[in-house]
């Protein structure tokens, strides 16, 4: 697992929203990245979270706009991470212990 240091900016990365952006541009980015998730940068560029198609679903059901900006309130900051050099049996391993299901 890593800090989530990332590089770059925001235009470079169409699956990422910062956390002053709307619930619409998380619509968008979730669009383009076709699973379902958007990552959320912070002005350092750092992964601060992430946020699903379903968070935004809750976030509309609760009466946000789609212009509302409550990325930071609704975004789950408690995410596990792997580096980019990660093998798919460390992945896995980490997958197994904290039970995610795909």
């Amino acid at each position: 697992m890593q800090n989530n240091e990332t590089g770059g900016n925001l235009a470079s990365r169409p699956f990422c929203v910062g956390l002053d952006q709307t619930l619409f541009d998380c619509v968008k980015a979730i669009d383009l990245s076709g699973q379902g998730i958007a990552f959320v940068l912070d002005e350092s560029q750092k992964l601060v979270g992430c946020l699903t198609d379903g968070d935004i679903r809750r976030a509309i059901i609760q009466n946000q706009s789609l212009e509302s900006r409550v990325i930071s309130k609704i975004m789950n900051s408690n995410f596990v991470s792997v580096g980019v050099q990660a093998g798919s049996n460390e992945i896995l391993d980490l997958m197994r212990l904290k039970s995610v299901q795909v």
